[in-house]
């Protein structure tokens, strides 16, 4: 990754317990409602506020159930257009998402980040990005994750919210195995190559030793590899 632009703070917001909003085309016009990411609708006490007092489970004081709209214009830099583009949404709930006025894919999962490619949708440094959140419709009813018992059916986006540029040709799904025995560390790694043209790149690796404290003060020798990025995806060991 070269760059990270931080999407966290102020976002323009709609609440849609009547899910409506797709039908309407909501992600055309940007609410004049805020709320502040990362958080959740009770958070922002957005939604109906609730006196109840629970003693069994968690106590939810703003209500809400349905679709939240979250929308926010972006600027980037000329240099970045061209670039591997994904915006990476920590933990959230069912969401869709919007380029403006194009549709740019929908993830469901409730216990992964949401991480949309985007680079095709994004052709001019300026644009409009829309995300739709819902908790309502689960295909699995939602079970530990929805449940008042140990999160509540919450709304939001929370943890990082960030678009991640990648250059052309960089590393991706990096994964270490140490091995004690060999006093060795086996890293495994996909390459990835927009540019249609195969490159040989130089990868330098470091290892060091860390604590509580920092920095322990043992470091192995670093080490060069020459790893050929073919056009395409590959996997390398």
């Amino acid at each position: 990754m070269i760059k990270k632009l931080d999407l966290t703070g102020s976002w323009h917001f709609a609440m849609d317990p009547a899910k409506e909003g797709i039908k309407t085309q909501q992600h055309l016009t940007q609410p004049e409602d805020t709320i502040s990411l990362p958080g959740t609708t009770s958070q922002a006490k957005k939604g109906t506020p609730s006196d109840l007092r629970e003693t069994g489970c968690l106590t939810d004081p703003w209500l809400f159930e349905g679709y939240a709209w979250y929308s926010r214009d972006i600027s980037l830099e000329d240099e970045d257009l061209g670039k591997n583009i994904f915006l990476y949404l920590e933990r959230t709930r069912m969401t869709k998402i919007w380029i403006d006025d194009i549709f740019a894919g929908e993830f469901d999962s409730l216990n992964t980040p949401h991480n949309y490619e985007l680079t095709k949708f994004i052709t001019k440094p300026q644009f409009r990005l829309t995300i739709l959140v819902s908790n309502v419709d689960y295909p699995t009813k939602g079970g530990h994750l929805t449940s008042p018992d140990t999160q509540t059916n919450w709304n939001g986006i929370i943890g990082e919210i960030a678009l991640h540029i990648f250059d052309s040709v960089y590393l991706s799904k990096v994964k270490t195995f140490p091995d004690i025995d060999t006093k060795s560390v086996l890293v495994t790694f996909d390459t990835i190559n927009t540019t249609g043209a195969s490159f040989t790149k130089t990868i330098t690796a470091k290892a060091f030793l860390t604590d509580i404290n920092g920095d322990a003060g043992a470091a192995a020798e670093e080490a060069e590899f020459s790893i050929d990025f073919p056009a395409g995806n590959r996997i390398f060991n």
